[in-house]
């Protein structure tokens, strides 16, 4: 009995055994799965450098990038937003662009970086997928408006737009009286308008700018405004006044109606720019004597033409626009003026080579002084040699630089005294050349006898123009 009782007993034993066998291997592997599960969640935690999965921002899915990836992501999802600027002309419908926004977005990347830091993620999210995580931040309410790029709207476009006009007081050429001009009203927009405008809307997330007639500048002078009578008044004295130009020697009158037409009446109140110009440049045509062509009667009884030379007048016009600028704006009823000089001639301009000159002719290898109409020297000359173009006496029109006795010219192949030297035409000049013979003035000398370029005169022929050669006293070649 003994014997049977025990070995039942030991069959229960391995019946419970053989029954449990399988609940304790389940027991192990599920330890291993959770210790492997683990061992990939904490390595994951480790390594990571992107946002978890199912993870948005602003609406856009930035799961598996990293904050940087995710801030062009939000950038890109933003920017193809836009809002349309509608006005009352409807061609004028545009759409704006949320990438004209040109926003820095620094602070979107430190909110990002933030939500990146401080992102969750349990075990059981990790190995059964976790659940979607929003976050939202208003770049539109952050964002730096200053940059906004506003080209190529055709609200702003100024060939397109009209331009509100102040009334203002114009000159009526046939009655000869002043006149108010009515103000007009245009439809170009106020400074700021459209940016305040585009700020506000896409801060409160709307979907339309709408410009009206309160965004456009209007006039802000009226024709029943006062000022504009006491405009005419000052017109009356402005354009009225008695105006001088002194210029290369002669006495101009500028009349009120020649004032009247250099000034452009309108809104903007200025002097006509394209009148002004055209004006000094008509002066300068007639006044001008620099270096011009010049009709001569020779000694020899020809008439020929002077070509150049540095004798004469020449009006710098760009000066004398702002001289003449002043002269109309002033209040003043009298005003005289001096025109301004680039070169500023010896004699008034159509009055310039009188009966006092001096004439030299390469031709004849003449020269000639008359003073008061008096011929007082007619003597050979010898001028530059011919063939030599280093050694050429120029034909023109030429003043006197200066005068002085007992100097030595020193040149590359001369060291020459001479008493009596008279420079004109840069280095050249008239001269006594007591080196020469009665034999190597005038004549055919110029040919292989020639001068550097100087007028070579005999000593007595020297002296006399010496003596009565001036600084205004002009100078011939021909």
């Amino acid at each position: 009995m003994k014997k049977l009782g025990f070995l039942a007993l030991s069959l229960a034993i391995l019946a419970g055994i053989l029954l449990s066998a399988p609940k304790i291997k389940a027991t192990v592997n599920e330890i291993e799965i959770d210790k492997a599960n683990t061992e990939k969640y904490e390595a994951f935690l480790a390594e990571n450098k992107a946002f978890y999965d199912n993870t948005f921002y602003n609406g856009v899915d930035i799961s598996g990038l990293t904050p940087y990836e995710a801030v062009s992501a939000i950038e890109e999802d933003f920017e193809k937003q836009s809002v349309e600027i509608v006005s009352d002309y409807p061609d004028d419908t545009q759409n704006f662009s949320f990438d004209r926004l040109n926003f820095n977005y620094n602070d979107l990347l430190k909110d990002l970086m933030t939500v990146f830091d401080n992102q969750t993620l349990s075990k059981e999210e990790f190995i059964n997928g976790a659940e979607r995580k929003d976050y939202t931040y208003d770049i539109a309410a952050n964002g730096d408006y200053s940059k906004m790029e506003l080209r190529d709207l055709k609200v702003l476009d100024k060939e397109t737009r009209i331009k509100s006009h102040d009334a203002y007081v114009s000159y009526d050429k046939i009655s000869g009286n002043f006149i108010v001009e009515k103000e007009s009203y245009g439809n170009e927009i106020k400074k700021g308008a459209l940016e305040k405008k585009l700020e506000a809307a896409i801060k409160n997330k709307e979907t339309q700018v709408v410009i009206t007639s309160d965004d456009y500048i209007k006039p802000e002078i009226l024709s029943d405004d006062k000022k504009l009578d006491q405009t005419k008044e000052y017109y009356k004295i402005l354009l009225g006044k008695s105006l001088t130009v002194n210029i290369c020697g002669n006495v101009l009158n500028i009349g009120p109606e020649k004032l009247t037409s250099l000034y452009e009446f309108g809104p903007d109140d200025v002097i006509d720019e394209e009148a002004l110009t055209s004006f000094v440049a008509s002066l300068a045509g007639t006044f001008n004597t620099f270096g011009i062509d010049r009709p001569f009667t020779t000694s020899t009884g020809e008439q020929v033409i002077v070509h150049g030379g540095d004798y004469g007048w020449l009006v710098n016009q760009e000066g004398t626009k702002e001289a003449i600028r002043k002269a109309v704006l002033s209040p003043n009823s009298v005003e005289t003026i001096d025109a301004v000089y680039s070169r500023v001639g010896q004699r008034p301009a159509g009055a310039e080579i009188g009966n006092t000159y001096v004439e030299i002719s390469l031709r004849d290898q003449k020269v000639w002084m008359y003073v008061n109409g008096v011929q007082i020297v007619n003597d050979d000359c010898t001028t530059g040699m011919f063939e030599d173009p280093a050694c050429t006496t120029n034909e023109g029109t030429f003043s006197l630089t200066y005068k002085v006795t007992n100097v030595t010219l020193k040149g590359p192949t001369w060291n020459d005294f001479v008493y009596y030297w008279m420079p004109f035409d840069d280095a050249n000049g008239m001269h006594d050349a007591t080196w020469r013979t009665d034999e190597e003035f005038g004549g055919e000398n110029r040919f292989g006898n020639g001068s550097h370029g100087c007028v070579n005169l005999r000593l007595p022929t020297a002296q006399v123009i010496y003596e009565n050669i001036q600084q205004d006293t002009p100078i011939i070649t021909w």
